[in-house]
């Protein structure tokens, strides 16, 4: 479980470095194309041993699908919230949706029981959504709600992902590598349209950034996720997701100066909750 707690480490820590990066001038699509620019060059060689025609067994419309869902678009959208809303709500409403999107998805589609436990932390996440939206269009001067908004949007799309991924039987390796690889294809018109303001950017921060998005989170945290899975099981590796509200939520004290509020921790709280119930299988 040590790899599983390292990816969630990962994981709650690209907020913070995303919302960090944006003091020092990069804009979502700037992260995003770092994110998918290195797996999807360390992936290349295996779609191409696995075999183009088919993508890998996906198939391209399922493929394109799943892009679309997961890949660059659904990258820059999420990264550009970050850039109207704090850590803290990017960290709560955006997995939170994904874990009621895909209790409620896994149960309609993939004839899933619908447990107690699920049943009721898909209320408190619901819970904890609603006080951190609550705080978002309060703070609607601030346009904290367009931040909001858009991770209510990406946090529907990664359940949708999740359940696409189950229900078509994708192998979670070949579906990363997939995703990845056609990410790359709208790098040259993002270059064309942002090289001259990305390569003015600080070498030193191009660098930290393009390791943190690119090897840690999209590649070694994703490999590590998965790795986990297949050993430990699915029940006991989503156990943990709790760390990444929370941890995300500490992490933006100390290093972005963003305190939340009472609405903010009592949000955080009840998705975090939400999401230790989701496991239960009672």
């Amino acid at each position: 479980m040590l790899g599983a707690a390292t990816a969630f480490v990962i994981f709650a820590g690209h907020f913070v470095m995303a919302r960090h990066a944006y003091a020092g001038g990069f804009i979502g699509a700037d992260l995003a194309a770092l994110r998918y620019a290195v797996p999807g060059l360390v992936f290349l060689p295996l779609i191409w041993r696995w075999g183009w025609r088919d993508l890998a067994g996906i198939g391209w419309s399922r493929a394109m699908v799943l892009t679309l869902l997961s890949g660059s678009p659904y990258g820059a959208a999420f990264l550009t919230g970050l850039q109207f809303a704090p850590t803290a709500h990017g960290a709560v409403i955006n997995p939170g949706l994904t874990l009621v999107s895909g209790a409620l998805l896994g149960w309609l589609w993939l004839g899933e029981s619908f447990t107690w436990g699920r049943a009721a932390g898909a209320m408190a996440a619901v819970v904890g959504l609603g006080l951190v939206g609550w705080h978002g269009l309060s703070s609607i001067g601030e346009q904290v709600w367009i931040g909001d908004c858009i991770f209510f949007v990406t946090g529907l799309a990664w359940g949708y992902y999740t359940a696409l991924l189950r229900r078509w039987s994708i192998d979670p390796l070949r579906g990363l590598a997939v995703v990845s690889v056609l990410s790359l294809v709208l790098l040259p018109p993002y270059l064309a349209w942002r090289g001259t303001e990305l390569w003015a950017l600080p070498g030193t921060a191009l660098l930290a950034q393009g390791a943190y998005h690119g090897l840690l989170h999209a590649l070694l945290a994703m490999l590590l996720y998965m790795r986990s899975v297949s050993i430990a099981g699915a029940a006991r590796t989503t156990a943990m997701t709790p760390l990444v509200p929370t941890l995300a939520t500490l992490l933006a004290i100390p290093f972005l100066g963003e305190w939340p509020d009472a609405l903010q921790w009592a949000g955080v709280a009840a998705v975090s909750l939400g999401m230790v119930l989701t496991t239960l299988r009672a």
